[in-house]
């Protein structure tokens, strides 16, 4: 009974120690513009404008155009866009389209 269960526990060892090395081999150090629009789902012009304003850090230059961002500067993205926005305030009343402001219902 013992060595069986040592024997599955080697099984599922040498399976989990597979599965890191695997994900360690598939992660990016750096990551070209083709490759962030396809991770955001935008295109590659917005990318190079988010390049160009700094949100993902400083890139690598690999030659006189093409500039790639680390693993480091898309974190540094990533962690800022999860940022929460600026919420509205509970008791704002929003607008309608006719410019006036939507008042209170009353009792209904």
């Amino acid at each position: 009974m013992e060595d069986t269960m040592n024997m599955v526990l080697d099984m599922l060892a040498d399976a989990l120690a597979e599965k890191v090395m695997q994900r360690m081999e598939s992660r990016k150090e750096t990551y070209t513009v083709e490759d962030l629009a396809a991770r955001y789902g935008c295109s590659k012009c917005t990318i190079r404008r988010k390049i160009a304003a700094g949100e993902f850090g400083e890139p690598v230059a690999l030659g006189e155009r093409t500039k790639v961002v680390t693993a480091a500067g898309v974190r540094q993205f990533e962690k800022n866009a999860a940022a929460p926005a600026g919420r509205r305030h509970k008791t704002e009343i929003p607008v309608r389209r006719s410019g006036k402001l939507r008042g209170e219902p009353g009792p209904i």
